[in-house]
């Protein structure tokens, strides 16, 4: 996935505010891993967090539905 839509971002998350927050976050994170050589990512990390967070939050919702 090269690009993540703002709309699939929004159809993700009830809240736009928690959404940036959580990348925000996830960001700072991935950023402190590379920094100690504990991961090494050819992309952009805040591409890569955004993902994440996108990703994460799909599969959770994906599980509540299921049970």
């Amino acid at each position: 996935m090269k690009y993540i839509t703002i709309e699939k971002i929004w159809k993700s998350f009830d809240n736009k505010y928690e959404a940036v927050i959580k990348a925000s976050r996830e960001a700072r994170r991935v950023i402190e891993a590379i920094e100690k050589n504990e991961i090494n990512l050819e992309e952009n990390p805040y591409r890569y967090a955004i993902k994440r967070v996108v990703e994460e939050k799909t599969k959770a919702t994906e599980n509540k539905e299921e049970g």
